[in-house]
């Protein structure tokens, strides 16, 4: 059995039922609170942005969405990046979003 410091480590290799469990529960607060975040993170117009841990992308997409001119790079764990990839390409922001692999030694 694979042991894990965390479940962040562990999520791409869980059941599917499993990780939309996670994911409900993860996202259920965060996900109210990006329309209240975005105006205030693009109040300065930042050009570019760092979303470190950033999971399945969502939060990266929505500010790609908030603000077109704005560049994005998500910091994550492999299993994680796949997930995040997968919604930047769902959405179409593929050139503005883009993931960098966290490695844990």
């Amino acid at each position: 059995m694979v042991k894990w410091d965390t479940i962040y480590e562990a999520l791409s290799q869980l059941p599917e039922k499993v990780q939309e469990s996670w994911f409900n529960f993860d996202h259920f607060y965060s996900d109210i609170a990006f329309p209240l975040v975005l105006p205030i993170l693009f109040e300065q117009k930042p050009k570019k942005v760092l979303d470190v841990g950033g999971n399945t992308g969502k939060f990266s997409v929505k500010c790609a969405q908030y603000n077109p001119s704005v560049e994005v790079t998500i910091l994550d764990l492999p299993g994680q990046l796949a997930k995040a990839q997968n919604h930047i390409n769902d959405n179409g922001v593929q050139d503005r979003v883009k993931g960098h692999l966290f490695l844990i030694y």
